[in-house]
């Protein structure tokens, strides 16, 4: 049985680190180490951490100053000593057949990256879960690439849920200090991968907790997805893959418009100093947009509108709010 990773970045989840560890020392899949990093916590994580490794061989653990979790992952792969690497979240929870179930569709479909499907839990209930289907999915990296854009894309674009040949990782590192640092390593990760495979299995529990970032109200860490933005349409670009750059201008220019139109009850942070740091980051990456990218018609228009004033992004923003929601009806 080869070696697999699993890397769990641990920053002031004691109420939920049990739940988490117990569930990789539960998996069918038995030769696993699990790193531990305790990233700076305050609460009892990291003495839970000690727990585990004092008692059970396979946990590793690494105590630092809190870095966030992009650094956590980095040190965790750094520590690895296996030759797949999986990820599970402090404050998640795996399923047994988790590693196992993953290794198994990997190897037998000659894969580079196998992913399974995340099971969202809020309050205890499953709130997503589908029929599962058999048989795998197989998709190259370009083809993963572009599932990166579909609707669905928070699941290929998270690095949970997912099973890694090691090598993968070589020469790449999740962006220090970022909160979005799936997005900004997954599609770089595809990019060198032959061969992906999808499963329907519901192996991966997600749970809603309130204390992630990403529940929270919007604040100025979120404003990271454009950088990671940036750096991706520069890296389609730069490989010539210039569909895939359009689309990432138009996700940006989306994505832009609706931060323009958050109504203060929806920000944490200082409103005016969000909408400030937004201007400063589409007035230095508008012009790039309009001359290197295909914008659809619409955006466009309210892109060059823009110069006259930044309102237009706002404007489109509203358009787009009222278009998600009559869809939804």
């Amino acid at each position: 049985m080869e070696k697999i990773s699993v890397i769990v970045p641990v920053y002031n989840v004691e109420k939920y680190l049990h739940r988490c560890v117990d569930s990789l020392l539960s998996q069918s899949y038995t030769n696993i180490e699990i790193v531990l990093i305790n990233d700076g916590s305050a609460d009892r994580s990291g003495e839970i951490c000690d727990e585990y490794a004092q008692r059970e061989p396979r946990v590793k653990v690494l105590h630092q100053e809190y870095n966030g979790v992009a650094d956590a992952r980095n040190k965790g792969v750094a520590m690895a000593t296996g030759d797949y690497i999986i990820f599970l979240d402090g404050d998640d929870e795996a399923d047994k057949e988790y590693v196992g179930k993953l290794y198994k569709t990997l190897i037998e479909n000659d894969l580079d990256i196998a992913q399974c499907c995340l099971l969202r839990i809020r309050n205890g209930q499953p709130i997503n879960k589908l029929d599962v289907k058999d048989g795998v999915r197989i998709f190259n990296g370009m083809e993963m690439q572009m599932k990166t854009f579909d609707r669905d894309r928070y699941f290929c674009n998270v690095v949970c849920g997912k099973l890694f040949k090691k090598g993968l990782f070589e020469g790449l590192s999740f962006p220090y200090g970022r909160i979005n640092e799936d997005e900004s390593m997954i599609y770089l990760l595809t990019f060198r991968s032959k061969r992906v495979g999808i499963i329907d299995d519901y192996l991966y529990y997600y749970h809603y907790n309130g204390d992630s970032i990403t529940e929270k109200k919007y604040n100025i860490h979120r404003l990271d997805a454009f950088y990671m933005l940036e750096e991706k349409f520069a890296f389609y670009k730069e490989q010539g893959l210039e569909d895939f750059a359009n689309k990432t201008a138009n996700e940006y220019f989306s994505q832009m418009s609706i931060v323009f139109c958050h109504k203060k009850e929806e920000i944490a942070d200082d409103y005016n100093a969000i909408k400030k740091k937004a201007k400063e980051i589409y007035k230095k990456d508008r012009k790039a947009i309009l001359n290197n990218a295909k914008l659809r018609i619409d955006r466009r228009v309210f892109c060059i509108l823009s110069y006259i004033s930044i309102g237009f992004v706002k404007m489109y923003g509203v358009l787009l709010k009222k278009i998600v929601r009559s869809r939804k009806r």
